[in-house]
């Protein structure tokens, strides 16, 4: 195939997939509640809950103000995950 039909065919997925992909460095991004995250506006905070199937929304914690926003998930662009808060004792398997 020539060059032209690739780049064609390169330009359409970019404008289906949207700029999620560009955020995301074209891997997807998973976000958990509790995570920490920052979004194109600036805006950081805590992921206090999330929903949705087709278009993943999250409620955010803002830092600035104290005060919950919800926002697509496509809006992130940079996720720190939430240490576990619950640690396993007992019984491990294979040791």
């Amino acid at each position: 195939m020539d060059d032209s039909f690739n780049n064609l065919v390169e330009d359409a997925l970019w404008r289906i997939l949207g700029d999620a992909v560009k955020h995301q460095g074209g891997f997807p991004m998973y976000i958990f509640k509790g995570d920490r995250v920052r979004l194109v506006s600036g805006k950081t905070g805590e992921v206090t809950e999330t929903w949705g199937i087709a278009r993943t929304f999250i409620r955010l914690l803002c830092d600035s103000d104290g005060k919950t926003i919800p926002v697509f998930a496509t809006d992130v662009v940079e996720v720190r995950r939430a240490k576990p808060s619950v640690t396993t004792k007992g019984n491990k398997r294979g040791r």
